[in-house]
């Protein structure tokens, strides 16, 4: 089943806005969000042309939750001079940095850290 939160994280990662991801793929607006709401399950053309724009692997769509990191958990700099793409774009990053601690973890055998 297309996981609407992952598809929210891969267009926050890639800095765009909802209404620039719809143009992108040649959506409406709506459309976008309704999938991100999870309204609407795309067929399989349009999870292609997603995972296609936004440069991930079409499986990605389709796995479990990822934990969003909040704008308080993070430390920035100066949040006075970034935009709320930036913002979360990074968080994002955040998220799929522990996604990848998790599955590095899950299969192999590291030693603790000191």
């Amino acid at each position: 089943m297309f996981n609407p939160q992952r598809l929210s994280l891969a267009r926050k990662r890639r800095r765009l806005t909802s209404k620039g991801f719809a143009e992108l793929i040649g959506m409406s607006p709506v459309t976008v969000t309704r999938l991100e709401n999870g309204n609407n399950e795309p067929d399989p053309a349009t999870v292609d042309l997603i995972a296609k724009a936004l440069h991930f692997p079409r499986q990605f769509f389709f796995e479990d939750d990822i934990d969003d990191l909040d704008k308080d958990s993070a430390s920035f700099r100066s949040l006075t001079s970034m935009t709320a793409r930036e913002r979360d774009a990074a968080l994002a990053s955040g998220s799929l940095a522990y996604l990848l601690s998790d599955y590095v973890t899950s299969r192999f055998n590291l030693p603790e850290p000191r």
